[in-house]
């Protein structure tokens, strides 16, 4: 994708949710809990397309681990509550990232904390295109203020559009594997003289 190698790996919850998917009726709903790559990893690109474009999804709710919701996972796994609705397609969606160990949800604070509205920030799929055109990728945002700063900035030409006036190129630095021609192995007299030449 763009250059850059995609990962083939087929993750079982790509097929779950892939499955339950096509198992729902028309206007059917389904809520699942996911690895968090559901809605980041570039493997999952054509399923996030999927779901946008065919399903309303309602709510991305992404928590880590850290304080054992899931008491046989480690505490650094991050996972995703999914919830969507087959026909239609996305517009906006509500989501919450509670990743940071700091943040971490207690069991016994999950069901208030999934309450509250006002934990809950509203992404537009618009904005989500823009900030990654090629992998539909969905940023981590803490709050409205976040989203806000985003809108903003991706108000200007994107720095890869050279075309739209930034008038720039990317380019690598010497790096001693992929460029090792370039750089001498042995140690040559002349090069380094001793302090006892005169």
């Amino acid at each position: 994708m763009d250059g850059k190698k995609v990962g083939t790996d087929i993750n079982l919850y790509k097929l779950f949710v892939e499955q339950s998917t096509n198992l729902l009726n028309r206007s059917g709903r389904c809520g699942i809990v996911v690895p968090s790559g559901i809605y980041i990893d570039l493997g999952a690109k054509q399923l996030r397309e999927m779901l946008f474009t065919s399903c309303k999804v309602a709510a991305i709710v992404c928590l880590s681990n850290e304080r054992f919701l899931f008491q046989d996972v480690h505490h650094s796994v991050r996972f995703c509550l999914l919830s969507y609705q087959k026909g239609g397609t996305t517009g906006s969606f509500k989501a919450v990232f509670r990743i940071n160990p700091r943040e971490a949800v207690d069991a016994k604070e999950l069901g208030a904390f999934l309450d509250a509205e006002t934990n809950r920030l509203t992404i537009d799929l618009e904005l989500a295109r823009r900030l990654s055109p090629s992998s539909l990728s969905i940023r981590e945002y803490k709050n409205d203020l976040e989203i806000t700063i985003s809108k903003k900035l991706f108000k200007q030409p994107l720095l890869h559009a050279s075309h739209d006036g930034w008038n720039i190129s990317f380019s690598a630095e010497l790096h001693m594997t992929n460029d090792s021609g370039l750089f001498e192995t042995k140690a040559n007299k002349s090069d380094c003289p001793s302090l006892k030449e005169k």
